[in-house]
């Protein structure tokens, strides 16, 4: 039996860290990696700077996982489009053709995406986690891609690696 309030701190610090990844989301947007500060993260959370130092190592980590959580749920939907698109009998639409019409369709995402890599161009750390973001990435794609091949869903026009790699390129 769970002890009353036992779980409060666990859900006030899941509240602030999900509300530091949101406020971190708008001002990397607005600002981009260089330009945005930590003080003015933790102001648009309401929170000061110490809340994101109980929650993450520092701007990198901050920044890095704010552009995983955006890649997970983007990954996600994708996922649920294509199976959406199945469902209301788009079988004539080609996985590229829903992929290409999906990608650029959530334009904070894509700013967040092209600010990683401009941040990896200047940070080897940055550069090698990228490298394993977009090989997660690719992976989680052709996944999908081969599961939807499986079902007779979709033909692909690639085996589902390779389509993956080209598409998210």
């Amino acid at each position: 039996m769970p002890v009353p309030g036992k779980d409060k701190p666990r859900g006030r610090r899941a509240h602030t860290k999900a509300a530091l990844l949101e406020a971190a989301a708008k001002v990397f947007v607005a600002r981009g990696y260089e330009a945005a500060s930590l003080d003015e993260i933790a102001a648009t959370a309401g929170f000061t700077r110490g809340a994101i130092y109980s929650s993450f190592a520092d701007k990198e980590d901050l920044f890095l996982a704010v552009v995983t959580g955006f890649n997970e749920k983007w990954i996600s939907s994708f996922e649920r489009a294509l199976s959406q698109a199945r469902q209301s009998g788009l079988a004539s639409t080609s996985l590229e053709t829903l992929w290409a019409e999906f990608a650029g369709s959530d334009e904070q995402q894509t700013r967040l995406m092209m600010e990683f890599r401009v941040v990896a161009l200047r940070n080897r750390s940055v550069a090698r986690r990228l490298a394993q973001f977009e090989k997660r990435t690719e992976n989680a794609m052709a996944a999908i891609a081969q599961e939807h091949a499986d079902a007779g869903l979709i033909k692909p026009s690639l085996p589902a690696d390779e389509l993956a790699v080209l598409l998210y390129a």
